[in-house]
């Protein structure tokens, strides 16, 4: 082989390893086709292989799941949310006995997590807590729980309330309602169709660490009742989620064994920027058009995905708790949002996955906040999902007094 040829043998070899490790154009599909290929890929300067959990390739290669990829841009979060937490972060402290924090007044207790420190992973857990600094005042309003099966499609499309309103860590002042002791009032309950009406509770967080004080109405009787202080744990209503998977994580960390900080990272995640529903539509599937209803498994997102910074915890629930291990993956760039949950059973296999996109809306005087949602969690040992829509949850001017056992007693019948 002549120098000339050789020159250009080892240009055209050159451009071709060029031409391998370019990045993917936005756009681009994963699917179980190419993932093999993709892997070996990157976008938006990360890694395919990376920033996909090998759960999240587990239902790209056996559930059909497939990754739109685009560069997913931060939305805006009120400046007050930044100056409180600004002001107050450093001042928190978390007790390495209890586990509870101390000091904390308002915004994200730890906006900055040492992995070295022994309590990193309880302060990922402490921000997920107090996620709604980022939401505003308060939250309220309906959102469509669609539960879907695996082999038949939608079963059942709901419309619920939520309600949600932070008594202590508010962004705005005042930042404390009452005597402090309680973190936050939330109350969810159906609203349609009328066989599922009647399923409501209205829960009390502490940031004490004592267990919720539950109430619940009871149909039969059409009264509330007192509920057990372990409700946290249990199933919500007739879905795939504990009461404990809302927002993925939905405890006080002090009532968990342990947090296992894995690191900072990017991952596969999903952001809602356009509305998620189209009402009066002819049908389920074009009222909800980034759904994939009509294609097996029925519950797969149509969205787009790209690299977010996330905190990886691994976290072990008391024995009595139905799983054995849960994998958070929350959000940097929206404090205590998480982007993504595995759920492990007792033997350690995996039994859910939940697939979490955050989305902004402004309040009345104009401020953004991180309020609309949307959360696939999919209970893969039953092939059942359910999926919450809650892109009419809104910013809220709230007061204690809207948010109380008599309020639920009166918005479930």
């Amino acid at each position: 082989m002549s120098r000339t040829q050789t020159t250009l043998f080892l240009a055209a070899g050159l451009w071709l390893t060029a031409a391998s490790a370019a990045e993917l154009p936005a756009g681009t599909v994963i699917n179980a086709g190419n993932i093999d290929a993709m892997l070996k890929e990157s976008f938006d300067g990360q890694a395919i292989a990376d920033v996909m959990p090998e759960s999240m390739q587990f239902m790209i290669r056996k559930y059909a799941l497939q990754i739109k990829l685009k560069k997913i841009q931060k939305q805006a979060i009120d400046p007050s949310y930044y100056e409180a937490t600004q002001k107050y972060a450093g001042q928190v402290q978390i007790d390495p006995t209890t586990k509870l924090l101390s000091n904390y007044v308002a915004g994200t207790p730890f906006p900055t997590i040492d992995p070295a420190n022994s309590l990193a992973g309880y302060m990922a857990m402490w921000n997920s807590f107090y996620y709604f600094s980022t939401s505003g005042p308060s939250l309220d309003g309906d959102y469509d729980q669609l539960l879907i099966d695996g082999e038949d499609g939608l079963d059942q499309h709901q419309t619920w309330h939520f309600t949600n309103l932070p008594m202590v860590g508010r962004t705005l002042e005042p930042h404390t309602l009452g005597d402090g002791k309680i973190a936050k009032k939330e109350m969810v309950y159906v609203k349609a169709p009328y066989d599922a009406k009647g399923f409501a509770l209205l829960t009390h967080r502490y940031s004490d660490g004592r267990l919720d004080d539950t109430w619940g109405y009871i149909k039969s009787i059409r009264r509330v009742r007192r509920f057990s202080s372990g409700t946290w744990m249990d199933p919500v209503g007739g879905s795939d989620l504990l009461y404990d998977d809302i927002n993925a994580f939905n405890a006080n960390p002090a009532w968990y064994r342990d947090f296992r900080y894995v690191g900072r990272k990017y991952v596969l995640g999903m952001q809602l920027e356009v509305p998620q529903t189209v009402r009066g539509a002819p049908d389920k599937a074009a009222e909800f058009p980034y759904i994939d209803l009509n294609n097996w498994p029925h519950w797969n997102p149509i969205q787009e995905w790209g690299p977010v910074l996330v905190d990886v915890v691994e976290a072990f629930p008391p024995e009595h708790h139905p799983y054995s291990k849960k994998v958070y993956f929350i959000s940097v760039d929206y404090p205590g949002f998480a982007r993504y949950m595995e759920a492990y059973d007792k033997g350690g296999k995996l039994w859910k996955v939940d697939m979490l996109a955050p989305g902004a809306a402004a309040d009345s005087n104009g401020r953004s906040w991180i309020t609309r949602y949307l959360a696939h969690i999919i209970d893969i040992q039953r092939e059942h999902a359910t999926v919450a829509v809650g892109w009419d949850v809104a910013p809220a001017t709230l007061s204690p007094d809207d948010v109380t056992v008599d309020v639920l007693s009166r918005v479930a019948r």
